[in-house]
């Protein structure tokens, strides 16, 4: 039998510099999912300017009557979790607790407004960098990560922590936003913790080399297999010749940096309200061309997943052959809330009555060759 629980994916969204709208591009893209009906936890792992963290998760258009509880005081958050764990070993809450003390201590939900629900039991929850009561700083930097890892603990410690979150039934995808650059916490983010990478860069020269020496570096660490998609953004409107040439000058040097071909459909246009505001685009309009380039974003990763409405079903059907109905219950859950996940349900049921007629038709002929008698009966 197949494993019936499901397995969190874990996607980082990274970019080798700032300011291309990389936190904004992965809140959204939570948001669709978790409108979506799917559980979706977001990490904010750019430790040293945590921008995730502040996010209100009562946004500040929604009535006060529908808002969700306030935001308890001093949230901890993922460097508490993993300072005491470095502090406690084994006595940790990191292993004491279960899954689901972990999201109750360290984890807030965000609210997501009705009309993006297209399933009602999806969710939305952030752990923040950390508890931000005037000594995170100095907490952060004893925590050194760096030093951590050189004494052989963190790679185990974020393992430990991943392990918990996969292995339990609290989210179906986990998007972690990582630091800018080549730190520490990038490399945790994009190496140790990432099934998939979205990488976001600009098209000016210092994000292009910037982008392009990441690639190399992956490269090298990864011996190539890890899989990534990049996102140009923010991309103006506009200046098209300059556009052109630049997007040509990307897609050149991302492929000559990473050895393979590199897809450059995905971009984010520039909207003044993206430097202006802290708050999801998409819980405040839910079309228009910035909304359907976050959707874009969403439909990728998923695909890029193998989470595809009729890979699921070729997966469903396999599990109902071998009976495995806890698997195909969980996978059903997931196809029908895909794109065309509704059809391939229909088209699922469409070919079990036939099967099951088909098969009763055989039983009903079998016994009249083998009972002359069934005939009669009937």
């Amino acid at each position: 039998m197949s494993e019936a629980k499901p397995k969190a994916a874990f996607v980082t969204f990274y970019s080798f510099k700032g300011g291309v709208g990389r936190s904004m591009a992965l809140i959204n893209t939570a948001g669709i999912l978790a409108g979506r009906g799917f559980r979706v936890l977001v990490l904010d792992l750019d430790l040293e300017a945590p921008g995730l963290s502040y996010l209100d998760p009562n946004a500040p258009d929604i009535a006060p009557e529908e808002r969700a509880p306030k935001r308890r005081p001093l949230q901890f958050g993922f460097v508490d979790l993993l300072s005491d764990a470095k502090e406690r070993g084994e006595a940790a809450d990191l292993f004491i607790l279960s899954a689901s003390e972990i999201a109750e201590r360290y984890t807030q939900p965000y609210h997501l407004p009705e009309e993006l629900r297209e399933f009602k039991d999806g969710s939305l929850h952030i752990m923040p960098a950390g508890k931000f009561d005037g000594d995170y700083a100095q907490r952060f930097d004893a925590l050194n990560l760096r030093e951590l890892y050189q004494e052989g603990l963190g790679e185990p410690l974020i393992r430990a922590f991943k392990q918990k979150l996969v292995e339990a039934d609290l989210y179906d995808y986990v998007l972690v936003d990582s630091r800018t650059g080549f730190s520490d916490e990038a490399g945790i983010c994009t190496r140790d913790l990432a099934d998939y990478l979205m990488i976001l860069s600009g098209l000016n020269r210092q994000n292009i080399e910037g982008t392009c020496e990441f690639l190399k570096a992956l490269r090298v660490a990864t011996a190539g297999e890890k899989r990534f998609q990049i996102i140009l953004s923010p991309v103006p409107n506009g200046e098209d010749a300059l556009l052109d040439q630049r997007e040509a000058m990307a897609k050149i040097s991302f492929e000559a940096a990473w050895g393979a071909k590199i897809d450059l459909s995905l971009q984010i246009p520039y909207h003044p309200q993206l430097a202006l505001t802290e708050e999801p685009h998409i819980f405040r309009r839910h079309r228009g061309y910035l909304f359907e380039a976050y959707r874009a974003i969403e439909r990728s990763m998923l695909s890029a997943l193998d989470h595809d409405a009729q890979i699921l079903l070729q997966r469903i059907k396999d599990a109902l052959r071998q009976k495995d109905y806890s698997v195909a219950l969980r996978d059903l859950r997931h196809m029908i809330r895909l794109d065309g996940g509704r059809s391939a349900l229909l088209k699922l049921i469409i070919e079990w009555e036939v099967g099951n007629l088909q098969f009763f038709t055989f039983q009903r002929q079998s016994s009249r060759r083998t009972d002359p008698r069934a005939e009669y009966v009937e």
